[in-house]
């Protein structure tokens, strides 16, 4: 039987291991991945490891969309340019660290919704994710308010703070233009909240 070395412990390559050494061989796999991704320098974070932060979790929807076939029939062009372009406030303003970590955790979550609709629906779900293209400039001015915020008005210095207060506002900015875009001009699937049955 063959053991695979995890820092002190040593965990059986067996099919079923029992639901303890699972929990913890994915806890000390979770906690080595981020403590190697969010590396700090003199406890603080920097601009790379903000970038880092956005990438990975950019690469992970782009993992995904991969695996299961469904990138919103807009192409894996869409699925990338849509978090890098909410960089955009963030990089003019010289945001604070995890910023864009933030911010492309909102996009990254709204991308996850569309993909869960888009193959709950079907075949009616076709042109659905045109419902996230237009309400992304919503997200846009979100992330773009949060960020003039963050530079001027709010005094947050934590970095988890700052990416809290990028992701509310981008996910703010989103919803309310996917509220107006999918009661008025389109439907959105299970976003439409009943307007157009």
């Amino acid at each position: 039987m063959a053991m695979i070395p995890i820092g002190h412990q040593h965990i059986s390559n067996q099919p079923h291991l029992e639901e303890n050494q699972e929990r913890r061989f994915c806890s000390q796999l979770i906690y080595g991945a981020m403590s190697a991704l969010i590396a700090t320098q003199g406890n603080e974070m920097v601009f790379r490891d903000d970038l880092l932060c956005s990438v990975v979790l950019l690469a992970l929807v782009l993992a995904y969309a991969s695996g299961a076939g469904n990138t919103l029939y807009l192409g894996y062009w869409y699925l990338t340019l849509a978090p890098v372009v909410m960089w955009l406030p963030g990089l003019i303003l010289r945001a604070r660290p995890l910023f864009l970590t933030g911010t492309t955790g909102a996009a990254v979550v709204t991308l996850l919704v569309y993909m869960a609709i888009v193959s709950s629906s079907g075949r009616e779900g076709g042109l659905v994710g045109l419902g996230h293209l237009f309400s992304a400039p919503g997200m846009l001015v979100g992330t773009s308010v949060s960020a003039w915020l963050l530079r001027s008005r709010v005094n947050a210095r934590l970095p988890w703070i700052v990416a809290g207060i990028a992701f509310l506002g981008a996910g703010c900015g989103f919803l309310i233009a996917q509220v107006i875009v999918c009661t008025t001009a389109m439907y959105c699937g299970a976003l439409s909240m009943g307007v157009w049955n």
